[in-house]
This record gives C-alpha cells, sequence and structure tokens, in this order.
C-alpha cells in the first residue's frame, strides 16, 4: 500500500503533462482507447454473467454490443467528423491508426507530386 502511494505522488508530483509517453503510447494503437477500453469492461461483465448463469447465454452479451453498436454507429463518426473539420490533417491518423480494435499502424504513405 505504502508503495503505491509513493509511486502515485511521484507521478503526480513531477506529471508533464498529457504528451508524457503514457498517454501516447494507446493512441499509437488506436483512434479510440477509452471506447474499447469501456468495450472491453462490458464484455467481461458478460463473461461474468455467463459464469453466473450459463442458461441465461442468449442475453448477457447484450450490453457490449449495443455499447458497441453505439460506438460505431454514433459516437465515433460524430467524433471524427468534428475531428476532421477542425484538423484536416487528422485524415492521415484515420489512414494510419486504426478505428475501434488494436492492431500496429499502418506506415505512413509518401503520396508522389
Amino acid at each position: 500500500m505504502f508503495w503505491a502511494i509513493r509511486l502515485t505522488g511521484n507521478w503526480l508530483y513531477v506529471f508533464p503533462g498529457l504528451h508524457h509517453e503514457d498517454w501516447r503510447y494507446p493512441m499509437l494503437r488506436l483512434r479510440h482507447p477509452n471506447y474499447f477500453g469501456e468495450f472491453t469492461f462490458w464484455l467481461s461483465l458478460g463473461l461474468f454473467g455467463l459464469a453466473a448463469a450459463p442458461h441465461d447465454w442468449w442475453w448477457v452479451f447484450l450490453g457490449a454490443i449495443a455499447l458497441c453498436a453505439m460506438f460505431q454507429g454514433a459516437s465515433i463518426p460524430m467524433m471524427e467528423k468534428r475531428s476532421l473539420e477542425r484538423r484536416p490533417d487528422y485524415q492521415d491518423v484515420i489512414d494510419r491508426v486504426p478505428r475501434f480494435v488494436p492492431r500496429p499502424p499502418r506506415k505512413e504513405r509518401v503520396h508522389a507530386a
């Protein structure tokens, strides 16, 4: 417990901001890491539900499915449209970095003039 408090205190004392490597690396693997984390949380709740009531298998993943549908159908498209309007170079990020499921980013393309 003491070690956790000490490490948290050290991190807070020398917090370098959001450009620090702790914040950069998740963004290299996917464009919406918070949405993916939220989805995996609901998916794990479905797994716990399945373990608790295997005979009710048909409904335990509805939360994760509904959340994924809302993210893919509404939240992510609206956010990306807004980001493209504000930052035209965001299209390069869209071309390289996956939207929802983590994978290594694509290489940057060199456009011939």
